[in-house]
């Protein structure tokens, strides 16, 4: 991971997960009978849980694994707080194993629907409902980075603009705002790839004014570079 574009000092960028360990592809499992309501306990609805919350309801969702304990969630856009539509997200877990994940990093790679919503994921045992791990995911494929914005105590700095560029075969900006934890995009890439962080001031401008075009350019420019210093060392 380097760093690009004007960042406080201050501001360390640690990774979380390298991309040298392969992500995963999904298999759906066995939906269980009349997948219309989830069975986690009722507590588990009232659990923080960082860029998401629980919900019962898994009518018309597509079920991973086996089990009659389901979890779904809705992904929630770390700028305004409301369920992010049609967003492509990752999903995991620290402390329990996937089964409907086939390799070794255990990380679920999806697209929310209309509403937000996840596909619902059911298990055999009951899943602590705090210890999902759900964010916004930028690209696809079995590698995988997640970075986190860190001050020099070492203390999350949330709320912070940034640029995360993969340079993959099409380099490109991915943009975003750092999670209460934070934590960017989960960065996926269909094979082992350079990820730059960049830190965005707070005039970095709407989103939408960017230039296509030389958006695409400055990337892949970027990228050229890195790669001309990592070769000269």
């Amino acid at each position: 991971m380097r760093s690009f574009g004007p960042a406080p000092a201050a501001l360390l960028a640690a990774a979380l997960a390298g991309c040298a360990h392969p992500a995963m592809r999904a298999d759906v499992g066995d939906a269980p009978a009349s997948p219309t309501t989830s069975v986690a306990a009722a507590g588990d609805f009232a659990a923080a849980i960082l860029n998401g919350r629980l919900i019962a309801d898994i009518e018309d969702a597509a079920v991973l694994g086996s089990g009659p304990y389901r979890y779904r969630f809705v992904l929630l856009d770390v700028r305004s707080g409301e369920p992010a539509a049609h967003r492509a997200y990752a999903l995991s877990n620290p402390d329990r194993r996937l089964p409907f994940v086939a390799e070794e990093k255990q990380v679920y790679q999806g697209i929310t629907d209309a509403h937000g919503r996840t596909d619902a994921f059911a298990f055999e045992a009951p899943v602590a409902a705090n210890s999902w791990r759900l964010r916004e995911r930028f690209g696809a494929g079995p590698f995988g980075e997640q970075m986190r914005l860190v001050d020099a105590e070492g203390e999350p700095v949330a709320g912070m603009e940034y640029a995360l560029l993969i340079c993959d075969a099409s380099p490109r900006y991915h943009r975003g705002m750092t999670d209460a934890d934070g934590n960017t995009g989960y960065a996926a890439t269909a094979q082992a790839a350079t990820i730059i962080l960049g830190v965005r001031g707070a005039d970095a401008g709407d989103d939408q004014d960017i230039d296509a075009e030389k958006d695409a350019a400055s990337a892949r420019e970027e990228c050229r570079r890195s790669a001309a210093a990592e070769n000269a060392q």
